[in-house]
């Protein structure tokens, strides 16, 4: 993690937990990929919860069926992770 990305983490966990649920909803929001279905922001009871995971679970299972997803190897994901813990670690 650089300096810069240090400090900006030191601030953030001074944040209040809602300013820094928002700040992460932010972050995530930044990371995500722009083909991808827009998830809904909140789900007003459990049924809708349970509409939208089974709808990207089908999503997804049909991405596989037809040859569209990207499934990595296990040592593409184990670098991957390996990246991922690498990048968390503070100095």
């Amino acid at each position: 993690m650089s300096e810069a990305a240090a400090t900006v983490l030191e601030q953030a966990l001074a944040l209040t937990a809602s300013e820094r649920f928002a700040l992460a909803e932010r972050l995530l929001e930044s990371l995500r990929d722009p083909a991808a279905p827009e998830p809904p922001e909140t789900f007003a009871t459990d049924a809708e919860a349970d509409a939208a995971w089974r709808a990207e679970l089908d999503r997804r299972i049909e991405s596989t069926s037809h040859g569209t997803a990207h499934l990595p190897t296990v040592e593409e994901a184990m670098a991957e992770i390996r990246a991922i813990r690498a990048a968390r670690r503070v100095p």
